[in-house]
């Protein structure tokens, strides 16, 4: 109970102060037959280039989606000196996130290895209690074949999240992954139709140069 009731007090929390500070980062409560569904639209840097995008992400990495779960967690970091400390206690307070357990199968840049399995998380999910909806959550499928720009969590070993959901997500095709048809130029597919960025098979091989 203690879990639920952090929850939604955050929850409506954010819909109060977006609504009265930010129309562009609306939440509101979604008609729906699912009690306590909330709808969320987050802000998060936007990258002019890959090369700006591969000089934020900490990791790089080829990787197959393996299964996926929705978890209740608090990330809250203790402050570890008085400068970062902003007087808010936010030990009780917990976050619905949808964990994607995945394989590395190639590293362009990071530390991970071949064959790692590393956890990727995005805000929202469906618990018993409650369904937080953020209308920038990228889908995964079991199976995919993706190329990810991902920051890692410093106080989590092997969990990361997306630099941003709307450019940090491409899939391979079997045109990509097929040495005979492999040309440099080729493009991967974006996960988000929204991303005005372009990820070739030769930024990768430059990536993969400057690690």
């Amino acid at each position: 109970m203690k879990k639920f009731l952090s929850i939604v007090a955050i929850s409506l929390l954010l819909v109060l102060s977006t609504a009265c500070g930010n129309e562009t980062g609306i939440l509101a409560m979604e008609d729906s037959s699912y009690v306590n569904t909330i709808v969320r639209s987050a802000e998060f840097p936007i990258y002019e280039s890959i090369e700006h995008l591969a000089e934020n992400a900490t990791d790089i990495l080829r990787v197959e989606i393996l299964d996926e779960r929705v978890e209740v967690i608090n990330t809250w970091i203790p402050p570890q000196n008085e400068y970062e400390d902003t007087g808010m206690d936010m030990s009780d307070v917990y976050f619905v996130f949808t964990v994607h357990r995945v394989r590395v199968q190639e590293v362009f840049q990071g530390n991970a290895q071949v064959g790692d399995i590393i956890e990727v998380m995005q805000h929202g999910g469906e618990t018993d209690e409650v369904r937080i909806v953020f209308t920038d959550k990228v889908s995964f499928e079991e199976g995919d074949d993706l190329v990810l720009f991902l920051h890692s969590w410093i106080n989590m070993d092997g969990v990361a999240s997306l630099a941003n959901p709307l450019q940090s997500a491409y899939r391979f095709t079997t045109a990509n992954d097929d040495a005979r048809l492999r040309n440099l130029n080729d493009e991967l597919e974006s996960l988000n139709s929204k991303n005005d960025l372009t990820l070739t098979l030769n930024d990768l091989s430059w990536i993969s140069q400057e690690r």
